[in-house]
């Protein structure tokens, strides 16, 4: 059992805490969906195919998934706000860097660079959220959290295609840049530590923890479910686009006010932190892949476009129920190693969000309905995967 000592500081400001974290969430999570309307600009800027452009949003997903097998062991051993404010401050001059390329290699080196660095947020912010917030606002602080990596999926996109139509597409990384260090300096500044190992921990000894955590039939349950919420979210959204061309001859400027429609849908995750105190994080996690599954199948055989857009809504509502309640339900089944479960959590979670796109190509033949079916399938196997899987559980997670 590891040996933790409480830092004495003042008591966090929950609205300070919640707010700044919730918006980095959506802030650094955007790099990794920019890419997708940057990709034409690219090609064209570098004189390379739009496959090879496609590295610069491959190749940070990528990066970001393995960061953090690195940066969650390192929250356990040395405490969340060691490794938020350093990696938001490199994230911050790494993005001027990626702005600032002057070759599409250099560009596509320091995506990789940017893409381990933003890793450092997500483990550090939800185990700082679980540990320092009071019991009370705990659960509602990973959900407004949790919002704020959904959001990014759509307004990512909506920003890049903003800023760079009207500054270029350097601004777009140069702004985020800008507000990473002002971030750092507030987290820095008004965020007390968490609780932290002692140093007589070594790292070797974290990382062991990690791969002890494997041996849980319950975590694995839990890491099926996360494999398959991005994933599913991704691929129904790569599909979507090119279905809306081809049937109703949708461009992509009203394709981004379409998926901008799934936003009300995102607004149940801060109200999963009440549903998870009161029904257990089990329960939620359950209960949101059906809804997600629910609402995939609805699109299977939506034969209208509103109809089609109205039911995507319900889909990523219960996404958006699913998300935080996964990361309560890990945490509870982990206790003392909840900074490695987390990060094992969230490199699950990302490795599915890059396999989207993929498991989108191979479905192609079957058509935008043959992939919502495939997928509502997969979130029904999920969600009995976790009922089933997962024993013992029946509180929130967030003690």
């Amino acid at each position: 059992m590891r040996q933790v000592q409480q830092i004495s500081a003042p008591a966090v400001s929950v609205p300070v805490a919640v707010v700044v974290l919730s918006l980095c969430g959506l802030l650094v999570l955007s790099q990794l969906y920019l890419a997708i309307p940057l990709i034409p600009l690219v090609s064209q800027i570098f004189g390379v195919s739009q496959a090879a452009a496609s590295w610069i949003g491959s190749i940070f997903g990528f990066a970001y998934a393995l960061g953090f097998l690195i940066f969650g062991p390192l929250c356990d051993r040395y405490g969340c706000k060691v490794v938020l404010v350093p990696g938001l401050a490199v994230l911050a001059l790494t993005t001027l860097a990626v702005g600032a390329s002057s070759s599409f290699e250099i560009l596509v080196q320091l995506r990789a660079i940017q893409g381990l660095i933003a890793a450092t947020f997500a483990p550090a912010a939800l185990v700082y959220v679980s540990e320092v917030l009071p019991r009370s606002t705990r659960a509602i602080g990973i959900a407004c959290v949790s919002t704020g990596f959904l959001l990014a999926g759509i307004m990512g996109q909506v920003y890049c295609s903003i800023v760079s139509s009207t500054y270029g597409w350097r601004w777009v990384f140069w702004f985020l840049a800008i507000a990473y260090a002002v971030a750092a300096f507030v987290v820095a500044k008004r965020f007390p530590d968490s609780v932290r190992q002692k140093p007589s921990t070594s790292i070797l000894s974290v990382y062991r923890n990690m791969a002890a955590l494997l041996k849980s039939y319950s975590l694995l349950a839990a890491y099926t479910a996360a494999l398959m919420v991005l994933l599913s979210f991704v691929a129904m959204y790569s599909g979507l686009g090119p279905y809306l061309s081809s049937h109703y001859r949708i461009n992509q400027n009203n394709l981004l006010f379409i998926r901008m429609a799934g936003i009300p849908g995102m607004l149940l995750a801060p109200l999963a932190g009440s549903f998870i105190q009161r029904w257990g994080s089990k329960t939620v996690v359950v209960s949101g892949l059906v809804l997600a599954a629910i609402g995939l199948g609805l699109e299977a055989v939506s034969g209208q476009l509103f109809i089609l857009v109205s039911v995507s809504g319900i889909f990523v509502a219960g996404i958006s129920a699913t998300m935080p309640a996964l990361i309560a339900l890990v945490g509870s089944i982990a206790a003392e190693a909840r900074g490695a479960a987390i990060a094992l959590y969230t490199f699950v979670l990302f490795v599915g969000a890059s396999l989207g796109p993929l498991v989108t190509t191979l479905l192609h033949p079957v058509g935008f309905t043959g992939l919502c079916a495939s997928l509502t399938f997969f979130l029904l196997i999920a969600a009995v995967t976790v009922q089933m899987g997962v024993r013992g559980i029946t509180g929130t997670g967030l003690s």
